[in-house]
């Protein structure tokens, strides 16, 4: 983390699906989210885009988060498929008031670990990006 940038725990709802636009697939499996967001970019997001000198870059912007392998579940695909192909994933994550940020997101960072009883948690990290469309936060 940066100098000037803010760090918030958003313990609400969180949609992820493959592809670009806005995410609707609410997802259980999501835990300990935390959005890194520079202080120029919160500002000109919450501003409604109406800056005054130069836009910031959508890296300002990244998700860490933890997530739970279960045989089946189609988030840990997508996920790794994003990961392993450096594809594009839209994310929605909101605090337990419903603001967040909504933003097409590159995974950066992958990590698997598994205790002894055989759960598997995954740590991940994505980073926006502004290719297809601005990120918003609302």
């Amino acid at each position: 983390m940066a100098a000037g940038d803010m760090q918030l725990t958003l313990d609400g709802d969180m949609a992820i699906d493959a592809g670009t636009g806005q995410a609707t697939t609410v997802r259980d499996n999501v835990d300990e989210v935390k959005l890194t967001i520079s202080k120029a970019m919160y500002k000109w997001l919450k501003r409604g885009k109406k800056w005054q000198g130069a836009k910031p870059t959508a890296a300002e912007c990244s998700i860490d988060a933890k997530s739970w392998k279960f045989e089946g579940d189609a988030l840990i695909t997508i996920l790794k498929s994003a990961f392993l192909n450096n594809t594009i994933v839209g994310i929605y994550a909101k605090d337990a008031s419903g603001e967040g940020m909504d933003a097409d997101f590159y995974l950066t960072e992958w990590g698997e670990s598994q205790d002894n009883v055989g759960g598997v948690e995954i740590s991940w990290k994505a980073e926006a990006t502004d290719e297809q469309r601005d990120p918003q936060y609302h």
